[in-house]
């Protein structure tokens, strides 16, 4: 039984990813807050300056396998390589140590592995549909150290040149990545420039990672440059505001500080956009205690036994708790302000708290350390199953809203038939734009409940289709730099005081010859449509009602 749990560990990984996410295992789609679901993706959609390679490949993916089931199979495998990555993590810390294969190395490593995989940050990002954060700021970051850590070890090249290469894997799916990436090489070679006093060959070496990063991800980092791509011009309309709404949470009577040491703080949290881990789970704070103390255990312990590993991955624990707090506590918001002031593009991590990917990586290698360590304890030593398994049940019960299928927040569904006749109608019998209203960046769609979703208008209905890019996030209305937006968007915010000329003469100006309006959200206060003149009925269904605009009104 111990050869399988040595050698078969993967195993160990998939059975838990059954056990996460069985549930959604039916036909169907998963709508989440910020995963868009594109049942129609074509090679067409692909933008140079803005699609990195790696999305390119989920482009093209999506083009050979149904949507859903793509869904389905990025969150399983990204579960089973998190577990995994976990271990290799832990394997290649306690390498450095002697009995590396004893039973409590074997315990340290599953300590590893589960807590990549049962954590309040992966479970928040993936609760609201963020693949992408946990995919590259966590993922392919953590296989980043796991390189670094065996190159300073070895010093063979490969690991050197995988490390910059899972750091551009890292960007390609998470550009804000590119500062993590960064952070963690200076933590790095800095650190064995201080040992080594190797200045050049330490400064050519992390050079040379950051250019395989960068080269992986040429063609984004020109749309930056060139500000062509849309994610780098709507970081100009990032301002103080943006900084406020996105800031780390904290929670009750709990300080953003331990809050963001236990690995929680998403704003989304504080949005109740999904079911919280600290409100379903009133033991995490004692739970969380255990898991700190057996980093900050394994930090010690592994300085006394001088593993070279032990200090960087300390100094990045620090440094990321400090910056995921950003502006949120008055003792340390002076060096985030500062970095946002100051440092090109960092105001794009307007959402501090995804440092905290960073800190969980750091939390369960030196966890691992602290778990090896205690198991060889004298008087733990004689019960060391049962100490092992009541560490892992610990990480299982800090973080149970993952299991069946997230407490069933992870349901298949699909778009209702009058979606499907509306989209055929309009394939068939139109031309020209289309404006979706009503105008929400994220919205409430009816066939889902009282369940918020990104916009599907255009993703659904195809790329004829103007619908809204207004957060509306903590009093921030929009950040849109679209031209078309700002037209509309006076009309919006008019409540209903229209000029009709005008308001038609606009949208026949911008190429839009229909109006669809989905009876959901706060679609009443669309009245106006009803009482224009010019903007005559073509088609009223169960969820839709289509206005086109008379064609005999001259531009």
């Amino acid at each position: 039984m111990k050869n399988f749990f040595q050698k078969d560990y993967p195993v160990v990984f998939i059975f838990l990813a059954v056990l996460i996410f069985f549930p959604a295992w039916q036909s169907g789609y998963l709508f989440f807050l910020d995963w868009s679901v594109n049942p129609y993706l074509s090679l067409g959609d692909i933008s140079g300056w803005d699609y990195s390679l790696g999305r390119m490949f989920y482009v093209l993916a999506a083009t050979i396998l149904p949507f859903g089931f793509l869904q389905k199979v990025i969150l399983f495998l990204l579960v089973c390589f998190l577990g995994i990555g976990g271990w290799k993590l832990a394997e290649t810390l306690i390498e450095n140590e002697k009995g590396k294969k004893s039973d409590s190395a074997l315990w340290a490593k599953y300590f590893a592995g589960f807590l990549m995989i049962f954590n309040p940050f992966v479970y928040g990002r993936l609760a609201d549909g963020q693949f992408g954060v946990v995919l590259g700021a966590v993922l392919f970051i953590l296989f980043f150290v796991i390189h670094l850590v065996r190159y300073f070890k070895n010093r063979k090249r490969k690991n050197l040149i995988l490390a910059g290469l899972f750091s551009g894997l890292a960007v390609m799916f998470s550009p804000h990545s590119i500062f993590f990436v960064l952070a963690i090489t200076g933590v790095f070679f800095i650190g064995n420039i201080i040992q080594t006093k190797k200045y050049w060959a330490n400064i050519w070496k992390s050079g040379a990672v950051v250019l395989i990063m960068l080269f992986l991800n040429a063609n984004v980092v020109a749309g930056y440059l060139l500000n062509k791509d849309r994610d780098s011009r709507a970081f100009y309309n990032f301002n103080q505001d943006h900084l406020e709404a996105f800031d780390t949470a904290d929670y009750d009577n709990t300080s953003v500080y331990f809050n963001v040491l236990s690995l929680h703080g998403y704003w989304g949290e504080r949005e109740m956009r999904f079911i919280s881990t600290q409100n379903y789970n009133f033991i995490w704070k004692p739970l969380f205690l255990l898991i700190f103390a057996l980093a900050v255990f394994g930090a010690a312990m592994g300085i006394r036994k001088k593993n070279k590993s032990v200090i960087p991955l300390a100094v990045l624990a620090a440094l990321s708790w400090i910056l995921a707090i950003g502006i949120a506590a008055p003792l340390v918001k002076p060096i985030s302000q500062f970095l946002y002031n100051n440092v090109p593009y960092y105001i794009g991590l307007r959402e501090p708290q995804k440092w905290a990917g960073i800190l969980l990586i750091a939390c369960a290698g030196l966890g691992s350390l602290g778990v090896r360590h205690f198991l060889e304890l004298k008087e733990v030593k004689k019960y060391i199953s049962a100490w092992g398994v009541g560490i892992i049940f610990a990480i299982l019960i800090y973080t149970p809203t993952m299991f069946l299928g997230f407490l069933g927040q992870l349901k298949p569904a699909d778009f209702p038939p009058d979606w499907y006749s509306m989209k055929s109608y309009l394939n068939l019998n139109t031309e020209g734009g289309i404006l979706f209203l009503p105008w929400h960046q994220y919205m409430e769609v009816g066939f889902l409940g009282d369940k918020e979703i990104v916009n599907p208008a255009k993703a659904f209905f195809g790329d004829r289709v103007i619908q809204g890019d207004n957060m509306e996030v903590s009093g921030i209305f929009t950040q849109s730099g679209r031209p078309e937006s700002k037209v509309i968007e006076r009309y919006i915010l008019s409540e209903g005081k229209i000029n009709e000329n005008e308001f038609i003469s606009d949208l026949k100006e911008m190429g839009i010859n229909y109006v669809l309006l989905l009876k959901a959200e706060d679609f009443e206060d669309y009245y106006w449509l009803d009482e224009m003149k010019l903007l005559p009925v073509e088609k009223d269904s169960e969820n839709f009602r289509l206005y086109k605009i008379d064609k005999t009104i001259d531009n």
